[in-house]
C-alpha cells in the first residue's frame, strides 16, 4: 500500500486504488470577521489523494478497517471510491513530409 500525490509516483501495472476526498476548512481571520471585504475569508480546500495496492487482499484489508472506523462517509457522504486501473504509457510520433 502506498500513498501517492503526484504522477512521478504512480506506479506501471494493474492496481487496486482508493480516491480519497479530502477537504481542509480554513478559518477566515479577524478582519473578515468585523471588517466583511477585508481580511481572509473562511474557505474550503479540497483534495485528493490516491491509495495504490498490490493486490486485492491488501484492497480489502485496508477497505476493511476503513468500515470499522466508519473513515469512509462523512456527514453521509462517500469519502473513498476504490477502482482497479492500469497505467497506459503513450508513445508520440511526429511526421513531417515535405513536398517539392
Amino acid at each position: 500500500m502506498r500513498y501517492v500525490r503526484s504522477l512521478d509516483n504512480i506506479p506501471d501495472g494493474e492496481h487496486y486504488v482508493a480516491f480519497l476526498d479530502e477537504k481542509v476548512n480554513i478559518p477566515g481571520d479577524e478582519r473578515s470577521r468585523t471588517n466583511p471585504g477585508h481580511g481572509y475569508p473562511a474557505h474550503t480546500i479540497s483534495a485528493m489523494s490516491l491509495i495504490f495496492f498490490d493486490d486485492i487482499e491488501e484492497m480489502k484489508g485496508w477497505f476493511e478497517k476503513e468500515m470499522r472506523n466508519n473513515h469512509h462517509v462523512v456527514y453521509g457522504k462517500k469519502t473513498s471510491l476504490i477502482v482497479k486501473m492500469s497505467k497506459v504509457n503513450l508513445d508520440m510520433r511526429v511526421e513531417i513530409d515535405v513536398v517539392k
